[in-house]
């Protein structure tokens, strides 16, 4: 799978500590993930990105579903600053671009998945952000 828009992950201020976020990242609320922010947080942007996608699941089949570990490989590609208009005031959001890879998907994650191309990954999927693609590897033969 990759990224056709950035995938925007807030980190919530209660979590600062828990994801080591750096002082000078630090602001009211929530910070978006980027790569600057450590290694910690980016255990947190997974961790946010899973359980975002579970949430989602939740919400629109009225039931849950188990998946031990829904990511396994990925590759970061680049963070995008977007500025956008929200109640007419223009906001810059941080997001980023990716690429996931999978060695195996069982029933269970491969349904998530699908859900999530077709809503969406992380936050702010109404303004467009964190649309994905299935990624067609060409045969290299």
């Amino acid at each position: 799978l990759i990224s056709a828009t950035p995938i925007v992950v807030r980190i919530p201020e209660r979590n600062y500590d828990l994801y080591e976020i750096p002082q000078e990242f630090r602001k009211k609320r929530y910070v978006y993930w980027r790569p600057e922010l450590g290694g910690k947080a980016f255990m947190g942007f997974i961790k946010q990105l899973e359980d975002n996608l579970l949430k989602k699941y939740k919400e629109f089949y009225k039931k849950e579903i188990k998946v031990d570990r829904i990511f396994e490989a990925f590759r970061f590609i680049k963070p995008v600053a977007n500025h956008v208009v929200i109640n007419g005031q223009e906001r810059i959001i941080i997001g980023s671009i990716w690429e996931f890879w999978f060695s195996y998907l069982h029933k269970k994650r491969k349904k998530l998945l699908d859900f999530g191309i077709d809503t969406g990954f992380g936050e702010r999927n109404s303004l467009g952000f964190g649309f994905i693609n299935p990624k067609i590897e060409k045969d290299k033969y």
